[in-house]
């Protein structure tokens, strides 16, 4: 027999919104010192993660995509060239229709 290979393991996410609701209300409420949470604790803990952080992520992430915009469009026009090139040396015509004047 051949040995087995141990896999690492890597923890994964919980993605469920309930799971994840529970936690942060259970950290928030350990957090005040209370023993159940109470409205305040619930309202702070579902404006961060159900419209503050979301906010701010989508905000970032637009932002990230925007500044890259030029960078993209550069990048798909020399990939447009090379791939044309590429085509031209194989088949011998040219992939781009030449435009009429």
């Amino acid at each position: 027999m051949m040995p087995v290979k141990k896999v690492p393991t890597f923890p994964i996410p919980d993605t469920r919104f309930a799971n994840v609701f529970y936690n942060s209300l259970a950290k928030e409420t350990k957090k005040q010192n209370l023993q159940n949470p109470n409205i305040k604790v619930v309202t702070k803990v579902l404006l961060r993660d159900m419209i503050v952080m979301p906010f701010i992520q989508s905000f970032v992430w637009a932002s990230f995509l925007i500044s890259f915009k030029p960078t993209l469009r550069a990048l798909v026009n020399v990939t447009k060239s090379f791939n044309s090139s590429i085509y031209d040396m194989i088949f011998g015509t040219s992939l781009i229709k030449a435009s009429k004047k």
